[in-house]
């Protein structure tokens, strides 16, 4: 059920870090601050403290590109103090490939090849890869451009995979299959609430209508069940982030961007009685309405990726 909670009020204060950006696709915030961008050309930028470094970090030479296809995801190891991994998904000429590399200074390097050949669609593909709390790697899947794949077990398309960090399936999973849930279509996001718990979906219904998942923590790889929320039909939610601001008193899960009809930012909350709400808290305008990706930097603020730009927002509750 999804409810409207018209008390809530927040101040925002936006500042450009960066504009001048080739077709953002994703974002990662590093924990020392520095942020990746990914462009869908293949490259990824490095800023440092708002700016660029001469060259990018990372320049793909087996991406391919054309009718949305590139490179579409990245995610940081939650361990990359430790280990410097970042995990980059991109389009090539046999499919979807999923990569890491090690940042060494200024660059990403040692690349490591964890999957290939996986389903893609083959026109505006949409595809995510994010680590969970359990460091496992979570990749969610479009349905190929077939929307019956979806409900196939035998095929990864339109799935939510959870592999082992060098792109294995974890010794936990039912079956031996990779697969945690089942009839995604056109998945946008991908995001936790805490530090622990099960994954966020956002994505498109075969109808076209916005939907969120949250998968089950473990045991079953069908959809069916799953937490689905049916957003209003002018919601959409093109990119999650857990929500920092979570207090035990409002039990307050995601925070999404909606980019149908009226652009705003929503909170996703659950609220008393098992009830899901999905609460518009602020109307954006300009640059903001045409937003990718979000990340939440090391102090707490949110970092938005805009088709040019890279954008800070702090956020005040009222």
């Amino acid at each position: 059920m999804v409810s409207a909670d018209a008390s809530v009020r927040i101040e925002l204060t936006v500042a450009t870090v960066v504009s001048l950006l080739d077709d953002v696709t994703d974002l990662a915030v590093l924990p020392d601050g520095q942020v990746l961008v990914a462009e869908r050309s293949g490259q990824i930028r490095l800023f440092r403290n708002g700016a660029p470094g001469t060259a990018p970090a990372l320049a793909l030479t087996d991406v391919s590109t054309g009718d949305g296809r590139g490179l579409l995801s990245i995610a940081a190891d939650r361990d990359f103090a430790a280990n410097q991994f970042v995990y980059v998904l991109y389009t090539t000429g046999d499919g979807l490939r999923m990569a890491r590399f090690r940042l060494a200074g200024a660059e990403l390097v040692d690349r490591a090849i964890l999957m290939e050949g996986l389903p893609v669609a083959a026109t505006q593909p949409s595809a995510v890869v994010r680590m969970g709390p359990d460091r496992k790697l979570y990749l969610a899947l479009d349905d190929g451009g077939s929307p019956s794949r979806a409900e196939d077990l035998g095929d990864l398309a339109g799935k939510l995979l959870r592999l082992n960090t060098d792109g294995t399936t974890p010794s936990d999973q039912p079956a031996g299959l990779p697969i945690r849930l089942s009839g995604l279509h056109r998945p946008s996001a991908l995001a936790w609430s805490g530090e622990s718990g099960a994954p966020w979906v956002a994505d498109n219904a075969a109808d076209g209508a916005p939907v969120l998942y949250q998968g089950s923590d473990g045991g079953s790889s069908s959809a069916s069940t799953a937490v689905r929320v049916d957003l209003p039909a002018t919601s959409g939610a093109t990119a999650l982030a857990g929500d920092a601001g979570a207090t035990a008193s409002r039990e307050l899960d995601l925070l999404a961007m909606n980019q149908r009809g009226a652009h705003g930012l929503l909170r996703i909350a659950r609220a008393p009685l098992g009830m899901i709400s999905a609460t518009t808290i602020a109307a954006l305008a300009g640059e903001l309405t045409r937003a990718r990706s979000l990340a939440h930097g090391a102090d707490g603020t949110l970092y938005i990726g805009t088709a040019q730009s890279l954008l800070r927002l702090v956020i005040t509750s009222r």
